[in-house]
């Protein structure tokens, strides 16, 4: 097999990259796609449009779809990646969009009934109006925290400033206490899987993908999986049959049904060091810890069932991932987040870690595929074909 000229690759980590090999460019005009993810997918499909048909998928894992997985618990299956679907902004999600056409079936997260069904860590539960006051403390921390980080990115050019953290100082309203720690968690360390420490203010505030896809969160509850979104593009161009794809082009394993409705399932998300630790701990130790804060919450005497089965995804130290998604760290700055999408000699790199609008989404990989803008980093190759 002849090696392309073009190489395309898509390196589903965080911020960081291992490039190797010459970058003198080979004889040859066809392009190689490294991982199919919703980018690596959509960027063959973008190029499949554009009159490239001379390309090949590399995938070192056995399916595509990348960090948008889906696994089994006693025969359900549940989402060990991307969980939710946006709706109800002034934009039009793609991937919610697709959901729909497929009939993929969601379940609307409710978060309105969350002041009362918060746990103290004794156990019991917080007074329904102890807990709203802590929520418009954090409603007026987001609306402060927002109106500065506007204030920093109005500053053309500039590199300005702070962690989600430093703009809680700044408002004299840094969360204390258990029952403060959780809601901030669920406005902050839920939503970027990184703490307040760590994450830029002005990279962060607002959230784009919600300002213009919505915050209406739609819980994806279907056995066929979130994945069937990316294999329903896959299936627009890819030659397959029985919706097992058949084309040659698509190449796996190449190293560089149930509902869950009904069910009695918990889903728990950690983050942050927590997250590290549960991973590299024994799964004996961490059901331990699970029926810890389960006897404490739901105690009072009561008898607490031990779990049947657990699932633990471990994307931190899957070699081929390094983690679930990305986020943009205080520091970081502008400069070299478009280093990160510079072309290395005849090598172009996209994935939702080079979509800062939609950074860290299954909506920013599947726009990052795309390249429609001059800015993006295809853009001088799709310009050879017109």
């Amino acid at each position: 097999m002849k090696v392309s000229c073009s190489v395309v690759v898509f390196a589903l980590v965080f911020h960081f990259f291992l490039v190797t090999g010459s970058r003198s460019p080979p004889p040859s005009d066809s392009v190689i796609i490294i991982g199919a993810g919703m980018s690596g997918i959509m960027a063959a499909k973008t190029l499949e449009e554009a009159g490239y048909k001379d390309y090949i998928i590399l995938e070192a894992d056995s399916r595509i779809g990348g960090r948008v997985h889906k696994g089994q618990v006693d025969g359900n299956t549940v989402e060990m990646g991307a969980n939710w679907l946006f709706s109800g902004g002034p934009k039009s999600s793609p991937a919610h969009e697709i959901a729909k056409k497929i009939k993929l079936r969601t379940l609307y997260s409710d978060y309105g009934n969350l002041s009362s069904n918060i746990y103290k860590q004794g156990g019991g539960l917080y007074e329904k109006h102890v807990v709203e006051s802590a929520f418009k403390v954090a409603d007026a921390r987001q609306e402060f925290g927002t109106n500065l980080s506007k204030i920093l990115s109005s500053k053309k050019g500039g590199d300005d400033d702070i962690s989600i953290l430093g703009s809680q100082r700044l408002f004299k309203q840094v969360p204390k206490g258990p029952l403060d720690l959780a809601v901030d968690y669920f406005y902050n360390d839920f939503e970027e899987a990184e703490p307040t420490r760590i994450s830029s203010l002005k990279n962060t505030f607002p959230r784009q993908l919600m300002e213009d896809f919505g915050e209406d969160s739609y819980f994806v509850a279907d056995p066929r999986g979130f994945e069937t979104v990316v294999h329903y593009i896959a299936n627009q161009f890819l030659s397959h049959n029985n919706n097992k794809i058949t084309d040659p082009r698509l190449q796996l394993k190449k190293h560089l049904e149930n509902e869950l409705p009904g069910e009695n399932m918990i889903f728990v998300t950690v983050t942050d060091e927590e997250s590290r630790r549960i991973e590299q701990q024994s799964e004996k130790k961490t059901k331990a810890e699970i029926m810890q804060v389960l006897k404490k919450m739901f105690g009072n005497g009561k008898q607490i069932p031990e779990p049947d089965t657990m699932l633990i995804p471990k994307w931190w130290s899957n070699r081929l991932y390094k983690g679930s998604y990305s986020n943009w760290p205080n520091g970081y700055t502008l400069h070299s987040y478009h280093d990160l999408q510079q072309p290395f000699g005849r090598i172009y790199f996209a994935g939702e870690h080079t979509n800062s609008t939609y950074l860290g989404y299954v909506d920013g990989a599947y726009f990052s595929g795309t390249f429609r803008s001059p800015s993006d980093s295809l853009y001088p190759l799709l310009g050879r074909a017109t």
